[in-house]
């Protein structure tokens, strides 16, 4: 190709790298499931069946410090054993901060697929994921395995979680992103 239609075919192109270093911005290709399967097979930890990111990163235990920290940013919801907390399809879902008793989190059944529980959490943990940051509704179930108390962190609390806490607030983060 030369430069001409180099230049007709993509504008922005002709002006080279618009970063202070060159070479910063190059393309990067999609990853496919293979892909995924291969990065996986490369890493000590990363066989298949067996989460890339560690266990303590996406699912961190909180020392009581910082637990009491992250529960005076929520609302305590006392639980009944089956009570559903959100559900696919919902907007505006809250950290779901466990005091007591313990929740599952459960993706639902499809015509493909059959339901499975992701993730058990007890009393010490948190269920959310990106979305509280994002906006995007959920695609998983969350409901009560264990009646108790749990603490709701909507998303503007936790916003003023992550512009005021740092400690915290990287902990959080980092967990969330792991579980996307």
């Amino acid at each position: 190709m030369n430069e001409l239609s180099r230049t007709a075919a993509a504008p922005w192109a002709a002006r080279g790298p618009v970063f202070s270093q060159p070479g910063l911005a190059r393309p990067v290709a999609w990853a496919t499931p293979r892909d995924v399967d291969r990065r996986r097979a490369s890493h000590a930890r990363g066989q298949l069946g067996k989460p890339l990111v560690p266990t303590s990163v996406a699912s961190p235990r909180l020392g009581d410090e910082l637990f009491a920290r992250l529960l005076t940013y929520g609302t305590p919801q006392e639980t009944h054993w089956g009570d559903v907390l959100f559900r696919p399809g919902d907007e505006d879902v809250d950290l779901i901060v466990v005091d007591r008793g313990s929740v599952e989190v459960v993706r639902t059944e499809t015509a493909d697929v059959p339901a499975a529980t992701v993730a058990a959490v007890d009393a010490g943990g948190f269920v959310g994921e990106l979305n509280l940051l994002t906006g995007q509704n959920v695609y998983l179930l969350c409901r009560v395995r264990e009646g108790g108390t749990v603490y709701r962190v909507s998303p503007e609390r936790l916003r003023q979680l992550m512009a005021n806490d740092v400690e915290l607030s990287d902990i959080v983060f980092r967990a969330l992103i792991a579980r996307r």
